[in-house]
């Protein structure tokens, strides 16, 4: 079978989650008290636990079936045994690795600021600037957090699911397959990191997200475990909920950066610092990875 045929088999079970997730959605709306046509006027600024909570459900629902979904049914049919090995869920984590991992996601991290900068600096269409706004007060709600309990279901619903879901996804079926039949590694990562960035529909941050899904790539490769490369993601999505909640006030007190106004200079520099560990981090993933 063909890598156009699987891709075109993929999407339609990435369309099939998309239907359900929106079907469960329905009804997690009823069950709330709401219209599901309307969903979108309950993003305010400042929306009630309630809300909030049922937004988080709804995104949780919607990333589960759009990712999860797809990813583990496309297993069923092409991995018809031995699904966890196939998708590389099997392979031992190395202690060693951590520190590395660390170094490598936290200067990813810093350099994602670098060419969330340049990103900032093209204009974008009408259309793709009211949907950042939309996105932007969706996410902010939903990293709105006031107890604990509303803490955890956040950190479930914006580090736990999309770092399962979307490197079962991209990295541990689109990539892996896609070097399977391309036989180029490097292809493959590039190609599912645009991808990975694209699928999110968020334009302001088309790059940084490119350069994430290259360093999960390049992590996946280098490891072939695909814990490594959702412990990475967990990190970085969790990093940002934990900031949200246990730094809120000092958060709060700050005015939002606009990075298109700090000098070129002090950007290129903390690229080129971040891009010297990635390279050393990297450097050391690559000597030491399981092919």
């Amino acid at each position: 079978m063909t890598l156009l045929v699987e891709a075109v088999l993929l999407l339609l079970a990435v369309m099939l989650g998309i239907m359900l997730g929106l079907g469960l959605n329905a009804v997690w709306a009823s069950v709330f008290g709401f219209e599901a046509a309307n969903i979108s006027e309950l993003i305010t600024d400042n929306p009630p636990a309630r809300v909030r909570n049922f937004l988080r459900l709804n995104a949780l629902t919607s990333n589960g079936f759009m990712f999860i979904f797809p990813a583990l049914l496309f297993s069923v049919f092409f991995y018809r045994r031995n699904r966890a090995r196939e998708l590389k869920l099997t392979t031992e984590f190395r202690a060693e690795w951590l520190p590395g991992l660390l170094v490598f996601v936290f200067a990813g991290f810093f350099f994602s600021q670098f060419t969330y900068w340049l990103n900032q600096m093209l204009p974008l269409p009408a259309v793709a600037a009211e949907l950042e706004e939309r996105t932007g007060k969706l996410v902010e709600a939903i990293i709105t957090m006031e107890s604990v309990p509303e803490f955890l279901f956040a950190l479930f619903t914006v580090a736990v699911i999309p770092a399962v879901g979307e490197e079962l996804l991209f990295r541990g079926t689109i990539q892996r397959r896609a070097e399977e039949v391309l036989g180029s590694p490097h292809t493959a990562i590039i190609g599912t990191a645009i991808l990975f960035s694209f699928i999110h529909f968020q334009f302001a941050g088309f790059l940084p997200r490119v350069v994430l899904g290259l360093l999960l790539g390049y992590l996946f490769y280098w490891t072939r475990n695909l814990w490594v490369s959702i412990l990475a993601h967990f990190i970085i999505n969790g990093f940002q909920v934990a900031a949200a909640f246990f730094a809120a006030d000092q958060i709060e007190n700050l005015e939002k950066p606009d990075l298109t106004q700090l000098p070129a200079s002090q950007m290129l520099t903390t690229a080129i610092i971040s891009l010297i560990f990635i390279y050393l981090a990297g450097n050391w993933f690559h000597k030491n990875r399981i092919l």
